[in-house]
């Protein structure tokens, strides 16, 4: 048991996410989970098999890893929704803002930008993020 241990580390370090991948959060994904289970069950000794309450374990976990990342991923196009109606609110109003070099700056707001999953603002034909507006005019 203690080789399949050593193998299901292995598999796991040499398949560990980076964590410059803005999605990863150093966690498992499901395709490295099945790869583990899969070595596992590869490498079990046959004298000694998995038994069937370990394995349906593993499966029970498996599904609640899916089923994290789909609620994630559900949760992700919630809070995008949420911006972008906030942002949408916007359009015509003035609005003070940090620009890029960070100076305050004001201007209406013309147009919302969805772009790489985050929301700006046309603000006088600059794309001001969301997170830099720092108060909203008449």
């Amino acid at each position: 048991m203690s080789n399949v241990l050593g193998v299901a580390n292995s598999a796991a370090t040499s398949q560990a996410p980076s964590s410059s991948n803005p999605g990863s959060l150093g966690q498992m994904n499901q395709n490295q989970f099945l790869q583990l289970l899969v070595a596992q069950m590869q490498y079990q000794n046959p004298m000694q098999p998995m038994s069937s309450s370990t394995f349906m374990q593993e499966l029970a976990q498996f599904t609640t890893v899916e089923q994290m990342i789909s609620m994630q991923s559900e949760m992700q196009n919630v809070q995008q929704a949420s911006q972008l109606g906030t942002a949408a609110s916007l359009i015509g109003k003035t609005v003070s803002y940090t620009d890029g070099s960070g100076k305050a700056a004001q201007g209406v707001v013309s147009a919302v930008v969805l772009s790489g999953g985050s929301v700006s603002l046309k603000v006088g034909g600059y794309s001001v993020p969301l997170g830099q507006v720092t108060g909203v005019g008449g």
